[in-house]
């Protein structure tokens, strides 16, 4: 190997870098993407070998400057020697992939055989690499959701069109809202019928993520539980039921029989939200994937929605017809009512979006005199969902069956 003499670091951040791509590829990697638990971008580009080490330069770059070059605007050349820092890093990798001699360099200290021809433009394809999630998860000691599109004409590397993103977004949002509401509800039911008491901040923080970055190989956004739940090897944790749900929900759409099943205690409105997101997939023939990964409980989960499959799941919710009743409770605040009609309107106070509108039944009616505005109270809702074939929004009607005022 050639002779090259640079400032000696340490290399200890180096196990932090997450393989993105390859993007070069010929009987093994010649230039690959990573990228940092911190969101920065790294080229790694084989120069030289011998019977011992395989030498790379480590580059950091900018996303941008990373598109130029797969866009074909700019060549690997200029990449690495018109670089705003000049330098780059070196290091000897070993066939156990142990870091030797790692050290930084000024660009105009590197042999010229090591660098690139000027009309070196990229003329391949990044292979598809999935992100390893598990350095997220050892990271922030809990498990990490991913979700994100495939390439497409409005998917390209680390870039999204801003309309189907916003879009997408905005429904898959609205999908986990309406999931974890179901979810909590069905654990809550299970313990009283188990007699179980249920940790109730912990299950709240185990169903709602945050976003903390995204991935560059096509696009995808990265999220966390905000509860801060002890994982442990081999034990599901509550953030890993909840996610298990969620996927079933998505996996339980490509049979309609199974879907009906699995939506027989949901808000319905997800309904409408899902196909609003397989219509976006379906617009941007696109393929939306979901990973989950907790290195530390050991548990690995993942669904995939290519735009024909979409297209099939679309056509089948097109048939979808549903009868549902379901006892709810809710907590909070008369905001309307007509004593002749027995029409209300009732408010949570945790959830704006969580109301009531319909009617008292006969035994509510001949003591809804006693409703006073400035107090809380618990009622119970007979709800009522259907929704025929061809409708677009599913019917909903409310029965107001019990009302206690608070204390």
């Amino acid at each position: 190997m050639e002779k090259v003499k640079g400032i000696s670091i340490k290399s200890d951040w180096l196990k932090d870098l997450v393989k993105v791509s390859d993007l070069i590829y010929y009987d093994g990697p010649l230039l690959s993407h990573y990228q940092s638990l911190s969101g920065e971008d790294y080229l790694f580009y084989w120069v030289d070998t011998d019977a011992t080490y395989n030498r790379w330069l480590i580059i950091n770059i900018s996303i941008v400057k990373l598109q130029d070059y797969l866009n074909r605007k700019i060549s690997l050349h200029q990449l690495i020697t018109e670089l705003d820092a000049g330098l780059v890093y070196k290091v000897d990798i070993d066939k156990d992939i142990q870091y030797h001699n790692f050290e930084l360099l000024y660009i105009y200290e590197l042999p010229e055989s090591y660098l690139p021809n000027k009309n070196s433009l990229y003329s391949f394809e990044p292979l598809k690499q999935q992100v390893d999630l598990s350095s997220y998860s050892k990271k922030h000691n809990q498990g990490i959701f991913q979700a994100y599109f495939g390439n497409s004409e409005k998917v390209g590397y680390g870039t999204i069109d801003a309309e189907l993103w916003a879009n997408s977004l905005i429904q898959f949002v609205a999908i986990n809202k309406g999931l974890k509401k179901d979810y909590i509800n069905k654990t809550k039911r299970k313990a009283k019928e188990d007699n179980v008491k249920i940790d109730t901040a912990l299950l709240q923080g185990a169903s709602t993520f945050h976003y903390i970055g995204n991935t560059r190989n096509s696009f995808g956004a990265l999220f966390k539980p905000v509860g801060n739940e002890i994982n442990f090897p081999g034990t599901k944790s509550t953030e890993d039921k909840f996610v298990e749900f969620v996927i079933g929900f998505y996996e339980s759409s490509n049979n309609i029989e199974d879907f009906k099943a699995y939506i027989s205690t949901l808000d319905k409105k997800v309904v409408n939200s899902y196909k609003s997101l397989l219509k976006t997939i379906t617009g941007a023939k696109t393929n939306f994937k979901l990973n989950y990964v907790n290195a530390i409980s050991e548990h690995f989960i993942n669904s995939d929605i290519d735009y024909k499959k979409a297209k099939v799941i679309l056509q089948n919710l097109e048939t979808l017809e549903f009868s549902d009743t379901d006892d709810i409770k809710i907590t909070g605040r008369f905001t309307a009512l007509n004593l002749k009609t027995g029409h209300y309107e009732f408010e949570d106070f945790e959830d704006e979006t969580n109301r009531s509108k319909g009617y008292l039944d006969s035994d509510r009616l001949e003591v809804a005199y006693k409703i006073k505005w400035d107090k809380t109270y618990d009622i119970i809702v007979k709800r009522k969902e259907e929704l025929k074939t061809g409708s677009k929004d599913p019917k909903i009607t409310d029965l107001l069956i019990s009302f206690i005022e608070q204390d």
